[in-house]
């Protein structure tokens, strides 16, 4: 059985990867390097945008504050 993510940004994170964004799980930081293009950014923001659409991520970190 899988468990699903109880935190927003683990679900966030576990969005991007569906969205082929490896993150670091966990870890509330990106990071980049030189040997980042601005085509690799421009890939990344524009999957964190299909997730933030697709997905209500919003509803969990209300539903966060709530507990």
């Amino acid at each position: 059985c899988t468990r699903l993510p109880s935190r927003p940004i683990d679900a966030f994170h576990l969005a991007l990867l569906t969205e082929g964004v490896l993150t670091l799980p966990g870890c509330h930081d990106f990071f980049l390097s030189f040997a980042h293009t601005d085509d690799h950014i421009d890939q990344v923001l524009d999957a964190a945008e299909r997730v933030l659409d697709h997905y209500d991520i919003g509803s969990l970190v209300k539903a966060g504050r709530m507990r």
